[in-house]
């Protein structure tokens, strides 16, 4: 579980990043969705 709960905060650190510099709702939406399918 660890390993996989710390895969995840990486992959979610690239979105978050991202609403910094970009707008915050669609990229936010556009990545998190993408992301929990490859994760489960």
């Amino acid at each position: 579980m660890g390993k996989a709960l710390s895969a995840s905060a990486r992959v979610l650190e690239l979105p978050v990043l991202e609403t910094v510099s970009g707008d915050m709702e669609p990229v936010q939406q556009r990545h998190s969705a993408p992301a929990s399918y490859i994760l489960f």
